[in-house]
């Protein structure tokens, strides 16, 4: 297991636990869910992949699962090699939980999401890809501030801050050189829009209750974004303050147009 610091998406005291809050919480929910299989289902095994996927695939043909909850996000924390787990569970012909290799591999690729996503007719933010160390020209750079940097191949909201966004040129360069130094990727700078942030889960074709995350008593000087922290730190600012409610209140009209774009 490979645990960082800078996760958070800023720099934190020597003395903070170096820990993968995201892979801390995924092994209670991992916990959770074989105690409630086991309670119904007589064998109920778990398995750690590393990098010794002859091994895995050793472990998993001995044991002929009827099904797989696919909780892989990474391997020896590499995230691109997520959606592989999931085409290795399709090629051995066993059943799996979640989103299929492809929809795993565009979803880890921001910048292939959103050209689908545009391909559609759903627009998102202007946005501009830099390669890793690249520095942009100021007078050539036609975003709009304030802009939000993200790693451009990774989830879990890793390296995502309050310092995540930027209103001006040389607030960006400063973010971008953390981001180089921190994690050696290429950085998504996009126009930062404040809004709501809907959550639309389908199952199958049914598009299940839409939630919604709020921000109610976030401070004012915090931008309502959804961080590392929001997700994995329950002693937070962000975390206590970034609530899910579900379903949220829409009205029909909204609800219907939401729902339409996520079948699509």
């Amino acid at each position: 297991t490979r645990y960082y610091d800078n996760y958070l998406g800023k720099n934190i005291s020597d003395s903070k636990d170096n820990v993968d809050l995201s892979e801390r919480e995924f092994l209670k929910q991992i916990a959770m869910i074989k105690k409630s299989l086991s309670k119904k289902y007589m064998s109920v095994e778990t398995l750690a992949v590393n990098s010794d996927i002859k091994s895995a695939i050793k472990k998993i043909l001995n044991y002929s699962p009827d099904a797989i909850f696919n909780f892989v996000e990474s391997v020896e924390g590499n995230t691109n090699l997520e959606s592989y787990i999931a085409g290795l569970f399709d090629i051995l012909g066993i059943p799996y939980t979640g989103n299929g290799a492809i929809a795993l591999g565009n979803c880890l690729i921001k910048s292939r999401t959103k050209q689908i996503l545009q391909s559609h007719g759903i627009r998102t933010p202007k946005h501009f890809i830099t390669e890793v160390n690249e520095i942009p020209d100021k007078n050539k750079f036609s975003l709009r501030f304030p802009v939000i940097l993200k790693l451009a191949r990774e989830d879990a909201s890793i390296g995502i801050s309050e310092f995540s966004v930027v209103q001006n040129f040389d607030a960006m360069l400063e973010r971008l050189n953390y981001l180089y130094t921190s994690f050696s990727q290429e950085v998504l700078i996009e126009e930062y829009i404040e809004g709501r942030e809907l959550n639309v889960a389908i199952l199958g074709e049914k598009v299940l209750p839409i939630s919604e995350i709020r921000f109610d008593g976030l401070p004012d000087d915090l931008p309502k974004i959804v961080t590392y922290e929001a997700k994995w730190s329950p002693d937070s600012t962000y975390f206590k303050h970034t609530t899910p409610k579900c379903p949220t209140d829409l009205d029909e009209n909204l609800k219907l147009k939401v729902e339409k774009m996520a079948r699509e």
